[in-house]
């Protein structure tokens, strides 16, 4: 990601969630979870909203936005299906 002159990786604005079998500690990083999964919605929600609004269209740069985020999604489905098992 490129914000500017400065260069961010998606771990680096993702919180690290760590557990120690303490409680006060682990009731704090509680939050890092609520964290991680709110901007986990968010980028899920920013990929669907593109592959809404670009499905269908035919320029050939707004077909290889729909196919990223279209790949994206369905990425994070089989990941996802796997968990539990």
């Amino acid at each position: 990601m490129d914000l500017g002159k400065v260069k961010v990786k998606p771990k680096d604005i993702v919180p690290d969630i760590k557990f120690y079998g303490e409680t006060n500690f682990d009731t704090e990083q509680l939050k890092n979870v609520e964290d991680v999964k709110a901007i986990a919605f968010e980028a899920i929600a920013r990929l669907w909203d593109v592959a809404i609004d670009t499905k269908g269209r035919h320029e050939l740069s707004i077909k290889d936005m729909y196919e990223a985020a279209d790949t994206a999604i369905n990425d994070i489905k089989e990941y996802l299906s796997d968990y539990g098992k």
